[in-house]
C-alpha cells in the first residue's frame, strides 16, 4: 500500500467515526432522564399485547437504535397528547413497537407478530417492507399508514393496504428540477447515484423528470454499495464541471462525495438531494461550511407556523424536553396525529374496515393546517413538499405534480 492509499484510508476511517458520533445528534436523538421517565406503552420483549375495550392498539416496526427511536418518540408525543385530552372517543391510543434493526426480513416477522393483535401499523421504516408485506396483507388484512420508503413504484393501487403521507421520490425530484431550471436558471446537471435498486429507481425517475423539462444529464456517475469508494465518481464529475449535481446516494457516501468534489475545485457547483439526505445538510454546513439543498416532506420543525407543527413543538418539549426537534420526530408525530384523527371520525371502535372507509373518503379534509385528500391511484392522503435551500436558510413550500403528469 503506497503513502497516498494509507492517507486516504486514515482519512475516511476517521470520517466514518465522526459521522457515526454526530449522526444521532443531527437526527435529534438525545437521551434525557426526563424523557426516559415518561412511561412508554411498549417493551422490547416480543410478547403479544392485545387491545382492551378502552384501548386502540397500534403497531410499529422500526430500527430502534437510531432513526426509529426518534420516529417512535414523535409517535409517542402525539399519542400521549391525545390520551391526555381524553383519548379517541373515550379510548386510549397505545403504541406497540418492535425493533427490526433496519432489516427487511426482521421487519416482516415483526409485522406478522403484531398482526396477531392489531391490523394497524404506523410508519414502517425498512426498505422493502411495503413490497414484501403485500401478500400477507391480502391474506390477513393490514392498514399501513405513512411508510418511510417512497420509491415511486410503491405509489400504486397494487398496494391497497398502504396509505402514503408524503410524495414519491419522482415527485420530490420533479420539485427539485423545477426549482433548478425555472428559479436558478441552471441546466448543466449531473447525477451521482448508488448502484443498487434504490439508486437505479431514482436514476430512472430523474431521467424522466429532466426530460420533462427538456434537460439531458451531462454525466451520470455511480458507486457500488455498501462500499463508499467515491473517488472514480468524483474524478469523472470534475471533468465536466456541472452547475448542479443531483445526489441519489446513501448519506455517508454523499458526505464524502460532496467534500471531495469541493476539494477538486467544484466550489460553484450546487449539490441537491431528496428528503432522505436532509440530515446530511447540517453536518456538511457545520463541519465543512458546504451547502446542500434538499426537499423535505414535512414542514420546518423549528419555524413552521402550521397548527400541527405548533402542537408538535409544544408536545415534544413537554415529553422530551432535552431532545432536539427534528424532521424525523415531526414525521412520526404527524402520522400519529392523522391516525388519531381518523380514529376519531369512525363510529364505534376503530376496526380495519371502518378505518379503511374513513381514510378513503377523505376529500380535501382540513386538519391542523394540512389538507388530507385520498388519491386511489397513488394511495396517498398527504403530499405536501418543501425545499430547504440550505442549513439555516429559508424553506420554500412547492406544489407537487399530479399523477397524470408524473406518469407521462
Amino acid at each position: 500500500m503506497n503513502l497516498e492509499n494509507i492517507v486516504q484510508t486514515y482519512f475516511f476511517c476517521n470520517l466514518r467515526i465522526l459521522f457515526a458520533l454526530s449522526y444521532p445528534f443531527l437526527l435529534g436523538a438525545q437521551e434525557s432522564p426526563m424523557a426516559q421517565a415518561v412511561p412508554v406503552a411498549d417493551t422490547e420483549k416480543p410478547e403479544i399485547v392485545r387491545p382492551t375495550s378502552r384501548t386502540v392498539l397500534v403497531g410499529a416496526t422500526l430500527p430502534l437504535y437510531r432513526e426509529g427511536k426518534i420516529i417512535k418518540r414523535g409517535i409517542n408525543a402525539a399519542f400521549r397528547s391525545i390520551n391526555q385530552a381524553g383519548g379517541v372517543n373515550g379510548r386510549y391510543l397505545r403504541l406497540r413497537s418492535l425493533d427490526d434493526q433496519k432489516q427487511k426480513q426482521k421487519a416482516i416477522e415483526n409485522i406478522k407478530f403484531l398482526r396477531k393483535a392489531t391490523p394497524f401499523l404506523l410508519t414502517p421504516f425498512s426498505v422493502g417492507v411495503v413490497e414484501d408485506s403485500r401478500s400477507f396483507a391480502q391474506e390477513k388484512g393490514l392498514f399501513i399508514l405513512g411508510p418511510d420508503e417512497n420509491t415511486s413504484s410503491l405509489y400504486s393501487a397494487q398496494y391497497p393496504h398502504v396509505y402514503h403521507t408524503k410524495p414519491s421520490m419522482a415527485q420530490e425530484l420533479d420539485a427539485l428540477v423545477r426549482y433548478i431550471v425555472h428559479d436558478l436558471k441552471k441546466e448543466k446537471i449531473a447525477i451521482f447515484y448508488v448502484s443498487n435498486s434504490y439508486g437505479k429507481q431514482g436514476l430512472d425517475d430523474a431521467r424522466v423528470v429532466l426530460n420533462r423539462y427538456g434537460v439531458k444529464p451531462v454525466i451520470e456517475v455511480s458507486y457500488i454499495s455498501p462500499s463508499i469508494n467515491i473517488h472514480p465518481a468524483v474524478k469523472e464529475i470534475a471533468k465536466v464541471h456541472p452547475e448542479v449535481v443531483i445526489c441519489l446516494s446513501r448519506r455517508h457516501a454523499t458526505y464524502n462525495f460532496i467534500v471531495e468534489c469541493i476539494n477538486k475545485g467544484l466550489v460553484r457547483t450546487e449539490f441537491l438531494g431528496t428528503s432522505y439526505l436532509l440530515p446530511v445538510q447540517k453536518l456538511l454546513k457545520k463541519a465543512r461550511g458546504i451547502n446542500l439543498m434538499t426537499t423535505s416532506v414535512v414542514p420546518n420543525p423549528l419555524q413552521s407556523t402550521l397548527p400541527i407543527v405548533k402542537d408538535y413543538r409544544r408536545d415534544f418539549k413537554r415529553y422530551y424536553p432535552h431532545d432536539v426537534l427534528s424532521v424525523m420526530s415531526l414525521a412520526g408525530y404527524i402520522n400519529a396525529a392523522i391516525f388519531g384523527e381518523l380514529a376519531r371520525t369512525v363510529d364505534g371502535r376503530p376496526t380495519l374496515e371502518n378505518m379503511v372507509k374513513a381514510t378513503e373518503k377523505l376529500d380535501k379534509y382540513k386538519f391542523k393546517g394540512l389538507i388530507l385528500d385520498f388519491n386511489a391511484e397513488t394511495r396517498t392522503i398527504l403530499s405536501n413538499l418543501w425545499i430547504s435551500t440550505g442549513y439555516g436558510k429559508k424553506w420554500i413550500e412547492v406544489s407537487v405534480p399530479s399523477v397524470k403528469r408524473e406518469q407521462e
